[in-house]
């Protein structure tokens, strides 16, 4: 059997390039412009999950085994196999996955429960971050140099000023320092930033894992597929995927943080098993310095109320994670904790949150501390909490796609920080319908100043109580819980310093074809030429095609019979996947839906497959209150069991071997 070094080495010398080219064709050509999206369809881990046809490593451990009884089985478990818990309750105090291609499997998150009775373990630790179950290295055998060439958008290959820790196989972190000023290229575009002065946040950045000290807000995720390919020079590598942020650039001093082979946990997971505490002031799930790892079919259940930071699961420093078919659960910790973030990714590349259920808890999906790009968060279904759905709290998010989720709302902040070109794909946001409460956001979309160029797409928004309007441009932070679908611009809703408000937000703007509960009609509001122009559009366009730097056409995809382009079913997925039912209209939500089962929204929605299971198989209350449920993943879904997300369709050459 190969040793895990051996491992990545022969996977990184018979690894293909993967090159996505320019002239790709993606589901959302024709309607978002190249310049502000990207290739979606690889998030998550390579390939799919390997799982499924791993063997079991050892006996099945019983009920009552010690932490280090697991820790050890996963140490002696070799390469592609599982280490299987059975039914019963477990008292850890942590577990750490360190191995490559290894499993840590219960035998149902309804049969196998691991109760966290104290913090650990420390060799898992990173920043204050500490948790329950860790699939971890905090290797700090990082390289750092100048990346000196190769900047442009969909570029493969890049110069630096040194290959040393490079290998064919090995991770890297593009990054760059941030914007001393708005903006880049010119004023009112691009501002990346986490500093409070010039006008920029609210407050300084979180914790800079990888790059301690340092406000490197734009970054991006590369595999090191060659050196000196085709002979351009020794230390020219070639990169998978390209290029996908616009800003990089010279002036900003950009560098290359360099995983050597070896120093990140790659093929590893856990699945099928509780994670139950009442004590931990970290994280139930903790995956550090990753590499295609993943949860699967877990359930997580948080009711810490002994202060400090409360997640359910952080991700940081990870490169193609995949969280998928579980339950997260948290009481909103009330009094005394600092932080509740149910999910938290920081500094976290090409990785997807796919149909998942989150109960309860302040705040559902929250990246933090650090950015993620060129992420999928997809299908998952949120209810209960006093916070909001979605916040990006941190700084540099860019190139994320959400799609198809039923929640409350989206919150794009500048707490400690800007994002730019996110895009929202037929999402329900149908505010507090299952949130009983969404605190001090109550728009379905509150992008705040400096956050740019966002794409709102085929989206079915309303349904909060007492919506006055259809927008506000510019709101006042006295005002920032106004009752509004889009509240753009506004000047923040934290404490902190004070930033003002900011056209710019409207202005780089794309909405297209989404349907609102104030017009009650979906907005094609691009030109003259569209339906409902000078009626529900007022004869003025929601399509920035004549700004001068990252504009979008007015989209000319397709027909759908009545003038207006046809949207696809979906921005990453080809068809239907294969965990989908059968019975389940795809796609469940778009103007282009009819029949839904969600009302309010005139038949555009029908509840997603998470939705379906907290509804009709848990017996969930509506709005998310009481405490926590039973769930298992192979009740709800089937067909999770047996299989995966399809893999990718693009893996042009690529062959990935475990």
């Amino acid at each position: 059997m190969r040793s895990a070094r051996q491992f990545l080495c022969f996977l990184a010398l018979i690894l293909v390039l993967l090159v996505p080219t320019s002239g790709s064709a993606q589901q959302w050509a024709g309607i978002i412009s190249p310049s502000r999206a990207t290739d979606w369809s690889s998030a998550g881990v390579e390939g799919g999950i390997p799982s499924g046809s791993w063997a079991q490593c050892g006996a099945t451990i019983a009920a009552g085994a010690s932490a280090s009884t697991i820790n050890a089985a996963i140490s002696a478990c070799a390469a592609n196999h599982f280490v299987l818990l059975g039914p019963g309750t477990f008292n850890i105090t942590g577990l750490a996955i360190t191995k490559n291609n290894v499993v840590v499997r219960g035998s149902g998150p309804d049969q196998t429960f691991l109760i966290v009775t104290a913090e650990g373990p420390t060799s898992c630790q990173i920043g204050s971050f500490q948790g329950a179950v860790n699939i971890c290295t905090t290797s700090s055998s990082i390289t750092s140099v100048n990346w000196t060439a190769g900047y442009s958008l969909g570029t493969t290959q890049i110069t630096l000023s040194s290959v040393s820790g490079a290998s064919v196989g090995a991770v890297m972190v593009l990054s760059q320092n941030d914007d001393a000023s708005d903006g880049w290229p010119a004023t009112g575009d691009i501002y990346v930033c986490e500093s409070p002065a010039p006008n920029c946040s609210n407050k300084a950045g979180g914790s800079d894992f990888l790059v301690p000290g340092s406000a490197h807000g734009s970054m991006q995720y590369v595999r090191v597929s060659a050196i000196n390919e085709g002979g351009c020079g020794a230390t020219c590598v070639t990169i998978n995927p390209p290029i996908t942020l616009p800003n990089f650039r010279s002036s900003q001093s950009p560098t290359a943080s360099i995983f050597a082979n070896g120093n990140m946990v790659s093929f590893s997971g856990v699945e099928n098993l509780s994670v139950v505490s009442t004590a931990l002031s970290g994280a139930g799930l903790k995956f550090v310095r990753c590499d295609n790892c993943w949860a699967k079919g877990v359930r997580v259940v948080d009711t810490n109320t002994g202060g400090g930071d409360v997640h359910d699961v952080a991700m940081i420093d990870s490169f193609h994670l995949e969280i998928r078919d579980s339950y997260f659960y948290g009481d909103n910790c009330a009094t005394g904790c600092i932080n509740n973030y149910q999910n938290m990714p920081s500094w976290v590349g090409s990785s997807k949150f796919e149909n998942n259920i989150m109960q309860g808890v302040q705040a559902n999906f929250i990246p933090d501390n650090g950015p993620i790009t060129n992420s999928v968060v997809a299908y998952n279904f949120a209810t209960g909490g006093a916070g909001v759905t979605l916040d990006d709290h941190n700084e540099g998010d860019m190139m994320n796609l959400y799609e198809g989720n039923l929640w409350g709302g989206a919150w794009v902040d500048h707490t400690h920080g800007t994002h730019f070109m996110l895009t929202f794909f037929r999402n329900a946001f149908v505010g507090t319908k299952y949130q009983p409460g969404p605190g001090n956001i109550n728009s379905t979309f509150q992008f705040e100043s400096n956050n740019r160029f966002m794409n709102v797409v085929g989206n079915v928004l309303g349904g909060f109580s007492g919506i006055s309007g259809y927008e506000a441009n510019l709101q006042p932070s006295s005002t920032c819980g106004s009752t509004v679908i889009y509240n753009l611009g506004a000047a923040g809703c934290n404490s902190g310093s004070t930033v003002t408000t900011d056209t710019n937000v409207k202005r780089t703007l794309m909405r297209w074809a989404n349907w609102d509960s104030v017009t009650n009609a979906t907005r094609f509001c691009g030109n003259s030429s569209d339906t409902g122009w000078s009626t529900t559009c007022a004869s003025t366009s929601e399509v920035p095609s004549g700004i001068t730097n990252f504009s979008n056409p007015v989209p000319t995809k397709g027909d759908t019979g009545i003038g207006q382009p046809a949207l696809p079913a979906s921005f990453y997925l080809s068809s239907r996947p294969s965990w989908w039912p059968s019975a389940k209209p795809w796609p469940a939500i778009g103007p282009d839906v009819t029949g839904g089962n969600i009302t309010g929204v005139a038949g555009h929605a029908y509840t997603n497959p998470a939705a379906d299971c907290y509804l009709n198989v848990l017996g969930g209350p509506v709005n998310g209150t009481g405490g926590p449920l039973n769930f298992n993943a192979s009740t709800c879904y089937p067909s999770v069991a047996t299989a995966g997300p399809p893999p990718p369709t693009n893996l042009q050459g690529v062959v990935v071997v475990r």
